[in-house]
């Protein structure tokens, strides 16, 4: 079977292929590619792919009907470890029948456990406080990510369940019309704190959106085979040499 990118949108390699020449040609040891699994043109020593727990398969369609880069399902035979994040948000039945799903199309692949890990409430300035202080507030919750569902679960599992949540499309670029729209909804429902990811937040800074903004930094814990995926990547990066 011949991989193939299934969307123009991603077929963006060439691109990619003259930035990794560049950074060789500027002295660079290892390169690292996010969202690179589906760039054939470019030869990788190590192939990491992510698998969202809570929606593994993307809802079946690649960009932008779905969430997968790309299809059929058996390319992630090429996979050389397979991340399943967000692994604590299934129930441990669910999460074992998806393992092994998963090892029966990738065979040659070691599979690993992650946990998306709230650590800090930061606001628009820089400063931090403890996810702890979210508990019993009034939180307004928005995002634009691929998932936002988890991003809300994640938020109510602090012991905040948002009054209202607010999802944008993946991406989201944040202009006046979206704007508006959420200063209409915390004028109506009057939130304690509107909540949002970093990534969203570095859009939003100077805005008024009608109540304090702060983001959840959130860190990716490795749960189950941390050591072992540490070695391939340090194999990978050494192989060369």
């Amino acid at each position: 079977m011949t991989r193939q990118p299934v969307s123009s949108a991603l077929r963006t390699a060439e691109p990619r292929a003259v930035s990794a020449g560049r950074a060789v040609a500027d002295g660079a040891d290892v390169l690292v590619m996010d969202d690179g699994f589906q760039h054939l043109r470019l030869m990788r020593d190590l192939d990491i792919v992510l698998i969202d727990a809570t929606n593994p398969f993307g809802h079946g369609r690649p960009l932008p009907a779905g969430l997968l880069r790309e299809l059929p399902r058996e390319a992630l035979a090429d996979a050389d470890a397979i991340v399943i994040t967000r692994s604590d948000q299934i129930a441990p039945d669910r999460l074992q029948k998806l393992i092994r799903r998963l090892s029966a199309l990738a065979p040659n692949a070691s599979i690993h456990l992650a946990v998306h890990k709230p650590v800090a409430v930061v606001d628009p300035a820089g400063l931090e406080e403890s996810p702890e202080k979210l508990r019993g507030r009034k939180i307004l919750a928005f995002c634009g990510l691929g998932n936002p569902d988890a991003f809300f679960r994640t938020v109510a599992q602090l012991g905040a369940p948002p009054i209202q949540t607010l999802a944008f499309d993946d991406h989201c670029p944040y202009g006046p019309d979206h704007l508006v729209r959420i200063k209409s909804i915390a004028d109506a429902c009057k939130p304690d704190l509107l909540l949002t990811t970093q990534k969203d937040m570095v859009k939003l800074k100077g805005t008024n959106l009608g109540a304090p903004l702060a983001a959840l930094k959130i860190r990716i814990d490795l749960t189950a085979g941390r050591q072992e995926l540490e070695s391939k990547i340090l194999a990978a990066s050494l192989c060369r040499f």
